[in-house]
């Protein structure tokens, strides 16, 4: 599968100055890079799906009313910013 990437014409000049100097793509670094946050947030929506769970069972055994919800109104005065 192929993706292009619209870059400012800078920073394309600056890429083939460093695969020049280099004699290395950078296509490989772009794919780790790609990988990297794929897998981090994978891991990122795993841990909230636990968490989520932990804080579902743990309130369940709460008693009273429900929890106080922010809401940017009550930090300010009656009629200030309305």
């Amino acid at each position: 599968m192929a993706y292009v990437i619209d870059m400012p014409p800078v920073v394309m000049q600056e890429v083939r100055d460093y695969e020049k100097a280099t004699g290395r793509s950078l296509e490989p670094r772009i794919v780790e890079f790609i990988m990297q946050e794929l897998r981090r947030r994978h891991s990122t929506d795993e841990w909230e799906k636990k968490f989520d769970s932990l804080v579902e069972t743990s309130t369940s055994r709460l008693r009273g009313t429900a929890a106080y919800k922010f809401n940017r109104a009550d930090a300010y005065a009656e009629g200030e910013f309305a």
